[in-house]
């Protein structure tokens, strides 16, 4: 098991970093590894995400598990047994704004292999983060 987990704190409530977090139209304009994301987002729904980390491009189709607003959004990627990835924000109202983490939990055969596969996942990470931080105290 892998297990990659960024954190960052917004000066905005978790109901406004939830709505831009969620806003899949308006994701592109703001966050540095997305293109698109197709579908919606409510438990057992599959959505499609096409996204760029570390230079790589990727299409693929996740399943919402969890997104229980404004706390908690969680999606579900992978193959069983090779490589499963359930990726997750999770928003806590902390002094006046909001602590957000973003965390990422590889399990299966192939999850030692993903630093090198996939490249410095807390930076691309830590990058969706500040330009989350930044969309959301922009007003």
């Amino acid at each position: 098991m892998l297990r990659v987990s960024t954190q960052v704190w917004i000066d905005a409530s978790p109901t406004r970093v939830w709505a831009v977090l969620t806003d899949n139209g308006a994701m592109p304009s703001w966050n540095p590894m997305t293109e698109r994301i197709e579908g919606v987002l409510a438990p057992g729904e599959r959505v499609r995400l096409v996204f760029t980390l570390n230079g790589r491009r990727n299409d693929t189709v996740v399943t919402l598990l969890e997104a229980r607003e404004p706390q908690t959004l969680l999606w579900r990627g992978g193959v069983p047994l090779l490589l499963r990835a359930d990726h997750g924000f999770r928003l806590t109202a902390v002094d006046g704004g909001t602590a957000l983490e973003q965390h990422e939990t590889f399990t299966g055969l192939m999850a030692p292999l993903v630093p090198r596969l996939l490249g410095d996942l807390e930076a691309a990470y830590t990058a969706v983060n500040l330009a989350l931080k930044a969309r959301c105290e922009r007003g």
